[in-house]
């Protein structure tokens, strides 16, 4: 079942883990973005201040995963 939530989205987490209590799947699926993540970034953010934007990137992307493993 896809539902899409948006895992920037703090209330996107009650929102999943009501379904979750509510479906008792036997696992959840979800997936990351990766473009904070490819090696490719090396080339896309060369410079200091790009390299603080993706670093700032992933820790919202970090953030997004500790709250859907917390749940």
């Amino acid at each position: 079942m896809a539902n899409c939530f948006d895992l920037d989205k703090a209330s996107t987490y009650e929102a999943i883990s009501t379904l979750y209590w509510q479906k008792r799947p036997n696992g959840i699926w979800t997936s990351m973005r990766c473009t904070v993540w490819c090696p490719w970034n090396a080339l896309n953010y060369d410079s200091v201040e790009r390299k603080a934007e993706l670093e700032t990137r992933r820790r919202r992307e970090r953030l997004a995963l500790r709250r859907l493993v917390n749940g």
